[in-house]
């Protein structure tokens, strides 16, 4: 190697030396680089470099570490709030049929006896109706007004329950003409008609109530049974 080449080589080694130190003669030296004070060009020293590498490499190893950890521990509280979150909806939801099944326990006698107000009051109306006065009452004409003026009275509060038991989601079961079924009627009459299906619901002995789904009173029926 020729003495000019070794110099420089020396020279630049011992700017090396001394800008490592972060002496006030330094150059404006960063890690793992050296500034040649004659050409401004920055020499890298691959030792310092490396070094620089492997010790970022373990500190991202570490907070890949850490954040993995991290997200283990959210997937197990994630986890652990789904289930908890399970368990109160089959709670909440059993609370709710619970309250729903004690109403209709505490109202279904209720509305039970107020249907049976309404059957009441639709037969006193349908007799009222059939009367017709006799004799002198009716060439008098008196008796006629009083019984007219019952009627009204009678078709009047009838319609309002009516309006009152819709309003309460309380509705008739409409058995006539319609298969017969246990679940909304009971059966306390039969006929044999050849010219009808079997099982056919002929007539209606007694109005049935339904109450959202709930059975307030069954139907009672005249049902077909062929063969019988």
């Amino acid at each position: 190697m020729e003495a000019k080449s070794k110099d420089e080589l020396i020279r630049r080694f011992a700017e090396y030396l001394d800008n490592s130190g972060g002496g006030p003669g330094g150059h404006g030296v960063h890690a793992g680089f050296t500034d040649d004070s004659t050409d401004g060009r920055v020499y890298a020293d691959l030792y310092l470099v490396l070094t620089e590498l492997a010790s970022l490499k373990n500190e991202v190893r570490e907070e890949t570490r850490t954040f993995k950890g991290a997200l283990d521990h959210a997937n197990v509280l994630l986890d652990t709030v789904s289930s908890s979150n399970a368990v109160l909806r089959e709670e909440l939801e059993r609370k709710r049929l619970d309250i729903e099944n004690a109403r209709i326990d505490a109202l279904k006698p209720v509305l039970t006896d107020i249907v049976e107000i309404r059957d009441g009051m639709e037969s006193a109306l349908r007799a009222a109706e059939a009367y017709q006065p006799a004799g002198m009452s009716k060439l008098i004409g008196g008796e006629q007004v009083m019984v007219e003026a019952m009627r009204e009275r009678q078709r009047l509060m009838l319609r309002q329950m009516d309006r009152s038991l819709d309003s309460w989601g309380v509705g008739e079961i409409h058995a006539a003409g319609e298969r017969f079924n246990s679940f909304s009627m009971r059966e306390v009459e039969t006929v044999c008609d050849q010219a009808l299906e079997d099982e056919m619901v002929t007539g209606e002995v007694r109005k049935g109530y339904i109450w959202n789904g709930t059975i307030i009173r069954a139907a009672e029926v005249v049902v077909n049974r062929l063969g019988r």
